[in-house]
């Protein structure tokens, strides 16, 4: 069944690829949702058959993988392989036996070096390993990154800008790992570990998930142009939250603080709404499962097979439908 579905995919591709004539440049920003991203990587198949290519990509959290993805120069074919087949599980570091111990020592639950490791790996074979393989010339002459994403330095109680910030540390910017940059923004709270970075004066920060205090950080694309930016976002079914599924117990409310500090809780601010003129691709999160709907949950670490490619197909036809509309 996988390999038909990549077959399928494949050649769509091939198909646009014949007939297009034209490569559309466009910056994109991606919300952070964790296992949601790949409703993103649907959502990208869609632009890529119409034509498009992604410029300049930011994101949050699970929106920076996305977006490092495409930096690094992934197609959606990689996209849609990558995080279809993605064993959420393997980044589980320690047993649940030991959560309280953990979480007083290490301040999360799992730890994320797997995790880095695993994006290294890669961004290493695409040789885009570091920032410094990633810097582009805008229209305008400027020098800039192609990825920016977002973290929390809850050290100083800021929001940090991934590369752009890295001076305030000391750090060279374009030696930088594209991957602990994405670890750094994906870190949720209480789940994982916070990421560490020493400062030049040898102050050790800590720093955690980006989309607890942007999660949609549409102000970092700056190309110096005038490309279109375009943005991927969730929209959850809020009637599912009913009370015959809600539960109670710690687990469920640290989940429904997670969701709020993501964005489902937000609205859209006027100056957003202004920088994306109407391009915005809301991506459905709801997926069912022998007869009955739910929201994916940012942690919905078990999800199943069937229920990624729900999700992924939910990507694919909201993206296909605003492209539809701007024709």
């Amino acid at each position: 069944m996988v390999g038909l579905f990549h077959d399928i995919h494949e050649q769509r591709i091939r198909d646009i690829h014949d007939t297009r004539e034209v490569i559309m440049k466009i910056n994109a920003v991606f919300q952070g949702g964790g296992v949601r991203a790949i409703g993103q990587a649907g959502a990208v198949e869609a632009f890529e058959e119409a034509g498009f290519e992604f410029e300049n990509v930011c994101g949050a959290s699970g929106g920076a993988l996305v977006a490092s993805l495409l930096a690094t120069g992934h197609s959606s074919t990689e996209l849609k392989q990558i995080l279809s087949q993605l064993n959420l599980k393997r980044f589980r570091s320690s047993p649940a036996i030991f959560a309280p111990i953990r979480i007083f020592r290490k301040l999360g639950l799992f730890g994320t070096h797997h995790y880095e490791e695993w994006l290294n790996g890669l961004f290493a074979a695409k040789n885009k390993a570091a920032f410094g393989d990633l810097k582009t010339v805008n229209e305008d002459g400027s020098e800039t990154y192609k990825l920016k994403v977002v973290t929390v330095d809850v050290t100083t109680r800021q929001i940090i800008t991934l590369p752009d910030d890295l001076d305030k540390y000391g750090i060279d910017k374009d030696s930088f790992s594209v991957a602990k940059a994405v670890r750094m923004s994906s870190g949720i709270p209480l789940f994982y570990e916070p990421a560490k970075l020493v400062d030049k004066d040898g102050v050790t920060h800590f720093f955690i998930d980006g989309g607890v205090l942007s999660n949609f950080p549409f102000w970092l694309i700056n190309d110096g142009g005038d490309l279109p930016l375009y943005g991927f976002k969730y929209a959850v079914d809020t009637s599912l939250y009913t009370k015959k599924t809600r539960q109670i117990g710690l687990k469920k409310y640290i989940e429904d603080m997670i969701e709020c500090w993501q964005g489902n809780c937000g609205g859209q601010c006027p100056m957003q709404s202004e920088m994306l003129r109407g391009n915005t691709v809301n991506i459905s999160v709801v997926v069912e499962h022998k007869g009955k709907k739910k929201n994916v949950a940012i942690t919905y670490f078990n999800i199943r097979d069937d229920e990624k490619k729900q999700l992924y197909q939910n990507g694919y036809n909201a993206a296909k439908a605003m492209l539809n509309a701007q024709c």
